[in-house]
């Protein structure tokens, strides 16, 4: 089975050979399997960046980050006894290390830690409310389509917390047309409120969608950023 998993990650070094046996041999075979799966999907799709983020990891590189971000700090030993434990795998553990300060985030950190908190996330509700100027408006049958940006300034991050990026995120917006119509005209600064998402069938697995419940002129002039 190590061959056959290495024959597919294209690794052929006697180090990450030797991973891969320890990673079955901790983890066994079927999840070991899932994990080869996973890593396949993401190499295929949007890819992980190296820790300096200059490049994507080989397909090898992203199955063993997803392996660091699925373990707990003990399995973690028993792959790879040589390296210090990192931040993330440590933030399972009721026994990790006082630190005097924030964490070191890092992109690998976070990315590791959300794959493996996506595995027991809690349901929540989610509702958004977006305030400004709309885009370009497109009009079909019952439907108005807009795009918002939004950004984050870093200032307004509380202290620890990982920086949010310079770049804007965007949001397209799906909006009743009976609500759009409501609005008085012109009115370019909006309110809008709904709920976000992923449009898969209709969009980019990038693209953030928020499919509107209500829109309304904006009580105050937005501060656009």
């Amino acid at each position: 089975m190590v061959e056959e998993i290495a024959m597919v990650l294209g690794e052929t070094e006697p180090g990450p050979l030797d991973s891969i046996t320890r990673i079955i041999e901790t983890l066994g075979a079927e999840e070991t399997r899932e994990l080869v799966q996973q890593a396949i999907e993401v190499h295929t799709n949007e890819g992980i960046k190296t820790h300096d983020g200059t490049r994507n990891r080989t397909l090898g590189g992203v199955f063993f980050f997803l392996v660091a971000g699925s373990v707990d700090v003990e399995q973690y030993k028993q792959i790879w006894p040589e390296r210090k434990i990192p931040w993330f795998v440590w933030q399972k553990s009721d026994q990790a290390p006082k630190k005097s300060g924030p964490p070191p985030w890092g992109y690998s950190d976070l990315y590791g830690m959300g794959k493996a908190l996506a595995r027991v996330a809690g349901e929540m509700k989610m509702e958004m409310k977006l305030v400004g100027k709309h885009g370009k408006v497109i009009k079909r049958k019952d439907l108005v389509i807009t795009a918002v940006s939004s950004q984050v300034k870093r200032d307004q991050v509380p202290a620890g917390l990982p920086k949010p990026p310079l770049e804007s995120t965007v949001y397209v917006c799906y909006i009743p047309l009976q609500k759009w119509e409501e609005l008085p005209h012109p009115c370019d600064n909006i309110e809008i409120s709904g709920y976000a998402g992923l449009d898969l069938e209709n969009m980019a697995n990038d693209v953030i969608v928020v499919w509107a419940t209500g829109v309304k002129p904006a009580a105050e002039e937005a501060e656009v950023a």
